[in-house]
């Protein structure tokens, strides 16, 4: 949408879940996206009516796509836009999106992994 006002990443409007973006991609009522920069990496606005939405993660907060390319294939594979907007303005790819949930699972596998081989080495 040329010319309309993009909210800056500190003013995300509400939040939208995939189911029901999937149901708003199943009646063809996408009429736009925005990727926007985030800190820490990317976030997708959608379009539909009168209302944009933010799309969140099945925990209910801001889905944050690390890559540039990633959220751009969401939207052209899930949304089926090929056409979208690029709001970089508010991109800080240092910035402080973690994933402590992800590093605690990697730790943990790592550790299931250390003790399978000590037994496997043991027994052997």
């Amino acid at each position: 949408m040329i010319g309309a006002a993009m909210p800056s990443f500190d003013q995300i409007p509400e939040m939208i879940d995939s189911r029901a973006v999937r149901n708003l991609v199943a009646a063809q009522a996408v009429q736009g996206a925005t990727v926007l920069g985030r800190p820490g990496g990317w976030a997708v606005l959608v379009r539909y009516g009168a209302l944009e939405r933010a799309v969140a993660s099945t925990r209910r907060q801001l889905r944050i796509w690390r890559h540039l390319h990633s959220a751009a294939a969401f939207v052209q594979q899930e949304l089926g836009l090929a056409h979208f907007d690029v709001d970089a303005s508010g991109h800080d790819p240092a910035g402080g999106y973690r994933r402590p949930d992800q590093a605690e699972r990697l730790r943990h596998q790592r550790a299931v992994a250390e003790r399978a081989l000590w037994f496997w080495a043991s027994s052997g």
